[in-house]
């Protein structure tokens, strides 16, 4: 049971885990050797347009008939509305999935390629700062802390850190303290 006082990620996270699919290709995505795997996050409808999830998942292919017989990979990855499915491009070579073990028959994929299981697990993680497993791509600072970043000025990056670090070190600045108007460039927000 979802409550309504907990935050509105929280909220849509409990509804989001309970919509997911495995997407499978058998004979592979943009290449030949290898069928490919992933797994996709649906969001409800009335789900807001900045949802993410973070999860650990696993993708298991293996033999029904002989569950020792079975291939396995897993990752980490932040679901979110540009990234809505994640996973395994080269998940099982063709070309070993259908060779016989030494001594026995078994497979990954049984009976002559007709019959195989897949299994997703997957383990919802907490993300208490809103960061975890983030690209960064459609990052908004300004909006999520109030501060913007500097801008490289071509081979000024080296510097740019140091300075944001230092602006950030509080025993720097009780030491060092200008006056704001010796930085224009001042990464604080001044209109929150």
């Amino acid at each position: 049971m979802v409550h309504s006082s907990l935050p509105k990620p929280q909220k849509y996270r409990a509804l989001i885990l309970t919509c997911r699919r495995i997407l499978y290709f058998p004979w592979g995505n943009n290449q030949k050797e290898c069928s490919s795997a992933y797994i996709e996050a649906i969001p409800p409808d009335d789900s807001p347009s900045d949802w993410h999830i973070c999860a650990q998942f696993a993708l298991v292919i293996w033999n029904p008939t002989n569950p020792t017989k079975h291939r396995h990979l897993n990752a980490n990855h932040r679901f979110y509305s540009g990234e809505t499915d994640w996973g395994f491009t080269n998940f099982i070579n063709l070309r070993t999935s259908f060779m016989k073990a030494p001594h026995t028959n078994d497979t990954v994929i049984a009976k002559g390629g007709d019959v195989t299981n897949i299994t997703a697990y997957v383990r919802v993680v907490k993300d208490q700062l809103g960061v975890l497993w983030h690209n960064f791509r459609e990052y908004d600072s300004r909006r999520m802390t109030g501060y913007v970043g500097l801008r490289n000025q071509g081979a000024t990056c080296y510097m740019n850190s140091l300075l944001q670090s230092l602006y950030f070190t509080n025993a720097f600045r009780k030491v060092y303290s200008p006056p704001s108007s010796c930085f224009p460039f001042c990464v604080v927000d001044e209109q929150s």
